[in-house]
């Protein structure tokens, strides 16, 4: 295998929580941002999007084929 350099995360954090649910790459809250960012990430067309920000005191739960914050 090899490293390859994709799209970068839009913004920058330390220690995240992170999901990979049907094919996209979930991150959320963290250090370094206001704590309630929430991103995905398609590998297929190597892009980051914003998804609705996380309520106050959240915990991200992880399912099968589903992730949510509750």
């Amino acid at each position: 295998g090899h490293w390859e350099r994709r799209a970068p995360m839009k913004t920058s954090r330390s220690e995240v929580a992170a999901a990979a649910v049907n094919g996209r790459l979930y991150v959320v809250g963290g250090f370094g941002s206001e704590g309630s960012v929430v991103e995905e990430y398609d590998p297929g067309a190597d892009r980051w999007q914003a998804r609705a920000p996380l309520q106050a005191h959240s915990l991200l739960h992880v399912w099968p084929g589903r992730a949510v914050a509750a």
